[in-house]
């Protein structure tokens, strides 16, 4: 699929020395990204890892599904040995597991893309080769990328491809995927997944997993730091686009 670049309204910016402030020498410094507003004017926020945030709020939602469950399972059985959702518990259930699949989905989208991007850059700092296009490719694809280059040897936990399958189901539905009646088939329905309970005890395995990239990913950049002097700067940027105060 080829990639869309959306273009926005050019940034108009002056060096204002009386803005400039001084850092001492080897400061960290934080990169920002611009945007802008054509009526309210620009505004910035510092870069920062997506990932994280994904996670934790994927957390959160399994959570919620759990707690759902167990009031699925708490339900009183019926005279023909079954157990019958009302509407409210059927679209919490429904919608909370949704996110979870769509939220660690995302999850694992931008902790690639981040760390990958990352570990090119220090590879290019140090001379060597570009790797391989990595964005065009799958999440287990990328992971293996990652791994390798963090020399870990971890199995990707079998409940990643469950929830990468599922989150298709829920993306893309169907006529199948919406009503499925049948015998063997019932779990393309992905509520009817859900409810069979194989989402319970996915988050450990994938939290286990997670942790031990996170750590060694923070041992690689801290191994591998960077350090560079910043040229062709203009300092103490002040935007000449207009603005407007909220009253």
């Amino acid at each position: 699929m080829k990639k869309q670049t959306i273009k926005g309204s050019k940034l108009r910016n002056i060096s204002d020395p009386a803005l400039a402030k001084p850092h001492a020498k080897g400061a960290n410094i934080a990169l920002v990204q611009p945007s802008k507003d054509n009526v309210w004017g620009k505004y910035y926020f510092v870069q920062y890892h997506r990932h994280s945030m994904l996670l934790s709020k994927s957390a959160n939602f399994y959570n919620d599904v759990l707690d759902l469950l167990n009031k699925a399972r708490a339900l009183p059985v019926g005279n023909d040995n079954t157990r019958l959702l009302d509407d409210q518990l059927r679209d919490d259930l429904e919608f909370a597991s949704m996110q979870f699949l769509i939220f660690t989905k995302l999850a694992f989208e931008y902790m690639t893309t981040e760390m990958l991007t990352m570990i090119n850059n220090i590879h290019i700092h140090k001379g060597g080769k570009v790797e391989v296009p990595w964005e065009n490719f799958t999440i287990y694809e990328r992971l293996s990328i990652l791994l390798k280059n963090l020399s870990l040897k971890l199995p990707v936990p079998d409940c990643l491809q469950k929830i990468l399958t599922n989150r298709d189901l829920v993306e893309h539905p169907s006529k199948e995927r919406l009503y499925s009646p049948s015998e063997d088939e019932w779990k393309n329905v992905h509520l009817a997944w859900v409810l069979s309970g194989e989402i319970d005890g996915c988050l450990d395995k994938l939290v286990n997993f997670v942790n031990q990239i996170l750590v060694a990913f923070d041992n690689y950049v801290k191994a591998n730091q960077i350090p560079g002097q910043l040229t062709g700067v203009q300092r103490g940027l002040k935007s000449l686009d207009n603005f407007k105060k909220q009253r």
